[in-house]
């Protein structure tokens, strides 16, 4: 059996914890912070990152590893502090998955080209036919779940994130004027890793001054994040019963 590659969608959501958090080295109404020095604005972003219940996540990698289908190339998830979250991840042309947490029951959704890509020498066609398209459903700490697909609270955990410590400096940080993500006004804040990497932070000019839009470009990455409706209660819908197959009926697939 193949590794799973929930593993990489945790790996490359820590990407931008750490982006976050490096940069706190940080009404409706004008929040001010467009007169503040680039270390004060990092530093509030960074306090009212670390205060929101919920947020709307959203990853695009057009990178080596993420264009091969061997990374995340694309992510949309809603996900809050009390670990509920529901959305979607792609893996280039090696499939995408669908996932839904709610409380400690999950459902997770892989479609034909995530199985075969993942689970070869006919399980995962094997797999395929017999889900017709439904979800996998199970409780959080199932076995057979947590075999085939990791641990899917790391991933839905925003609590988890917002306490997650930096492993990067920033050097030469700067404030590079303003601009508008997705029809929010945001101060644009620069700078680079100690491997050259360059990054890039968007911070809102209304509100609360929440980190909206962080890039990073440099050899072999390129990705963009985009976070929006902070404090937006996750969607509870699940899917149905008839929607859905117990992860018991799988668990053929953990044999060798």
């Amino acid at each position: 059996m193949s590794r799973t590659l929930l593993v990489t969608v945790v790996g490359s959501s820590a990407v931008l914890l750490c982006a976050v958090s490096t940069w706190a080295s940080g009404g409706d109404g004008d929040n001010g912070i467009e007169k503040k020095s680039p270390k004060e604005i990092a530093h509030l972003a960074d306090q009212a990152f670390r205060s929101a219940q919920s947020v709307h996540l959203r990853i695009r990698d057009s990178g080596p590893a993420a264009s091969s289908g061997d990374a995340v190339s694309a992510l949309d998830f809603r996900l809050d502090r009390e670990v509920n979250c529901t959305g979607s991840f792609t893996l280039g042309d090696k499939g995408s998955v669908q996932l839904v947490k709610r409380g400690d029951e999950v459902w997770v959704k892989p479609d034909v080209a995530y199985w075969k890509s993942q689970f070869p020498g006919g399980k995962g066609t094997r797999a395929a036919n017999q889900m017709k398209n439904r979800y996998v459903h199970g409780k959080n700490d199932d076995p057979v779940l947590r075999e085939l697909f990791g641990n899917t609270s790391r991933l839905c955990n925003l609590k988890g994130y917002q306490h997650i410590s930096s492993r990067q400096h920033v050097l030469g940080v700067r404030k590079d004027g303003t601009t508008t993500v997705d029809g929010m006004r945001a101060v644009r804040l620069t700078g680079r890793d100690a491997h050259g990497t360059v990054l890039a932070e968007y911070v809102a000019t209304r509100g609360k001054p929440y980190p909206i839009k962080l890039t990073e470009k440099g050899k072999d990455i390129d990705r963009i994040f985009l976070l929006a409706d902070y404090d937006k209660p996750v969607p509870s819908a699940t899917p149905s019963a008839n929607q859905s197959v117990d992860a018991s009926k799988l668990i053929w697939m953990l044999g060798q």
